[in-house]
């Protein structure tokens, strides 16, 4: 199961806060992936701060959201899909590039 989160702009806080609230979402709702699209968020390190807030939110030795498996990222053309062991693994960082 998979659950799609737009921010939009007006009614989307920071970034940081859309990703937190969204992963706790889907994950409370029993989904395996969240799908997270970007396309209308400010840019400026829009990908930095995906990275931090991602190595926090599904950060395996806080045990947290444990039900996310990957996450899929959409910034107008572009997609990325970082996994869960992307996100824990040393070199996470190199996803983001």
């Amino acid at each position: 199961m998979a659950d799609l989160k737009t921010y939009t702009t007006g009614e989307s806080k920071e970034v940081r806060k859309f990703i937190k609230n969204n992963t706790y979402s889907a994950n409370k709702q029993g989904c395996h992936t969240v799908v997270l699209d970007v396309t209308n968020a400010p840019k400026s390190n829009l990908y930095e701060l995906i990275a931090d807030k991602l190595h926090g939110d599904l950060s395996d030795k806080k045990n947290m959201n444990t039900k996310i498996k990957q996450v899929i990222i959409i910034d107008g053309e572009q997609v990325l899909r970082v996994s869960r062991k992307n996100v824990n693994s040393r070199n996470f960082r190199e996803y983001f590039k």
